[in-house]
């Protein structure tokens, strides 16, 4: 069943999160390339808050790596090292590996998709 989404977050363009109530992941991939860390943080935090169980652990693990790219930004790479380092095993054992130790991290295709399954699979 599709749900339809009342979340509103303030994109370039006005660019729709959701499309039919589904998760657009073109523009979650243009807003990662674009290293719009934040606007991706609020997203996710959204569908965090309403999840539970092992979606909401997979969530809350992506979110710290969207805040360590955050810290990044803000010249406090010592800080995003440090998020990095606390989470990067659970990661790859939820998403796979990923180098995690650059800025940016790239998000690569199968990061993507397993972020999909992830988000979907909240809905």
């Amino acid at each position: 069943m599709i749900m339809e989404r009342s979340f509103q977050i303030h994109l370039p363009g006005n660019l729709p999160i959701y499309v039919d109530g589904m998760f657009n992941f073109q523009i979650f991939a243009g807003l990662w390339s674009e290293e719009a860390y934040w606007e991706i943080h609020e997203m996710l935090e959204y569908e965090w808050r309403k999840s539970d169980g092992k979606i909401r652990r997979g969530l809350w693990l992506l979110i710290q790596v969207v805040v360590s790219q955050i810290k990044w930004q803000m010249n406090q790479e010592d800080v995003s090292r440090r998020i990095i380092a606390r989470v990067r095993h659970e990661f790859w054992s939820f998403f796979g590996y990923v180098p995690l130790d650059s800025y940016p991290v790239q998000l690569t295709d199968a990061l993507l998709k397993k972020i999909g399954i992830l988000i979907q699979s909240n809905i």
